[in-house]
């Protein structure tokens, strides 16, 4: 599931591949296409994407000062969730 209006790339990270969508020039991973909920909204983070699991999750935003995350039961609203934080500069990577 995408975005079907924005940009899709796939990147490698470490060995594995992920899809990315960019928005206004900001580029963030999105969940395989099966993927099931619920899924975790992260805004700040050392990767800033929707996950479909708290496993993939938690590795980006636990230790990390300044993450920011949000579980959403929905990957339509999440996505469209990812926008408002892209549109306000307030979506970051993180080291």
């Amino acid at each position: 599931m995408t975005l079907l209006h924005l940009q899709v790339t796939t990147v490698n990270v470490g060995g594995g591949l992920h899809v990315q969508q960019t928005y206004h020039g900001f580029s963030f991973d999105v969940p395989r296409v099966r993927a099931l909920g619920p899924f975790y909204l992260v805004t700040h983070g050392q990767r800033v994407s929707v996950f479909s699991t708290w496993y993939h999750t938690s590795p980006h935003i636990l230790g990390t000062s300044y993450s920011s995350f949000t579980c959403i039961q929905s990957l339509d609203s999440t996505l469209l969730c990812m926008l408002d934080p892209i549109d306000l500069g307030e979506a970051q990577w993180l080291p």
